[in-house]
């Protein structure tokens, strides 16, 4: 069940944040998902988490949506401008990410 549609259909919905940093890998994202499946209704992945690199959020949402999760991409504004957030935005809809904070 998607997010969108735990929202709608659950009195009380829970997500968790997964948390990238330098050395986050397809793998590791996949194995950490793993850990919450079954107990979220959906992943956050953050933008800029400690204000280190780290890899892009809407990768890694890709990454938990392709294997069957529900991502929900958080985009801040601090260290972008407009163009940039709307350029980040129309990647999430390439990529299917349809829940956005």
């Amino acid at each position: 069940m998607s997010f969108r549609d735990a929202l709608r259909q659950k009195d009380f919905v829970v997500a968790a944040e997964l948390p990238l940093v330098p050395t986050s890998s397809r793998e590791s994202i996949i194995a950490d998902a793993g850990i919450l499946a079954g107990t979220v209704d959906g992943l956050l992945f953050t933008d800029n988490q400690y204000g280190q690199p780290h890899m892009s959020p809407s990768f890694a949402a890709a990454v938990a949506k392709e294997a069957g999760f529900s991502p929900i991409l958080q985009l801040g504004c601090r260290n972008r401008n407009r163009i940039a957030l709307i350029g980040e935005i129309l990647g999430a809809k390439g990529l299917d990410i349809d829940t956005l904070m």
